[in-house]
């Protein structure tokens, strides 16, 4: 055993992770505002086949790209996971996540339960971690807010929010995002990351090779 226990037992390699949760649950916001205070963390951004909606930033949500470009990306493998959602297509590339994983670097994926499976199945030691609000009628009052969904759209997306919640056991961990309390939510974030970084099994799983 090496007697300097801080090289012996220092990770080699980044994290990673996955947050999901309903649309209006809050997860962006606490994922940025994490990253924002542990800025060597890379907060992976998704390319999406829907239009951005008003406020958005290209690079900053998604990559806003076309149904044709998603398809032959998709065929080249090009995405770690990819998912239809709402009609429109949703995919993760894959070789920037990679990079950073290899750099040292933890990630962050916001993606959809769709893909939280896809990546779970793939690489089985990604920390699943799912946001939700305090309740269906705050999730309801953030989702009108945005004023950017039809009645109809709004009742499929807390649909499928309810459906999504009923499978929650497949995650590792819950943040209870309640309105006006964001700095605990990211300071939970911050919990589960910081312990999942000291856990003995993570470290010696390294010394592996493994990157994921």
């Amino acid at each position: 055993m090496n007697e300097n226990f801080e090289k012996e037992f220092e990770l080699k390699y980044g994290l990673l992770f996955v947050v999901s949760g309903p649309s209006g649950a809050g997860k962006s916001a606490i994922c940025r505002s994490y990253v924002n205070r542990f800025p060597d963390t890379y907060l992976s951004v998704s390319e999406t086949t829907r239009a951005p909606r008003k406020g958005e930033k290209e690079g900053r949500e998604y990559f806003y790209i076309s149904e044709e470009e998603f398809e032959e990306r998709r065929n080249k493998d090009y995405y770690l996971e990819c998912a239809g959602v709402y009609t429109k297509h949703y995919g993760t590339p894959k070789a920037p996540i990679i990079e950073n994983l290899q750099n040292g670097h933890n990630v962050i994926l916001e993606i959809d339960p769709q893909g939280a499976m896809q990546v779970k199945q793939t690489y089985p030691k990604v920390v699943l971690i799912y946001i939700l609000p305090n309740s269906i009628k705050t999730l309801e009052d953030q989702i009108r807010g945005r004023k950017t969904e039809t009645e109809e759209q709004i009742q499929l997306r807390l649909g499928k929010s309810k459906e999504e919640i009923k499978n929650i056991s497949s995650y590792d961990y819950i943040i209870i995002n309640k309105p006006g309390r964001i700095t605990k939510s990211v300071s939970q974030l911050a919990s589960i990351i910081g312990a999942e970084e000291c856990k003995v099994k993570t470290i010696l799983d390294q010394d592996k090779g493994e990157v994921i």
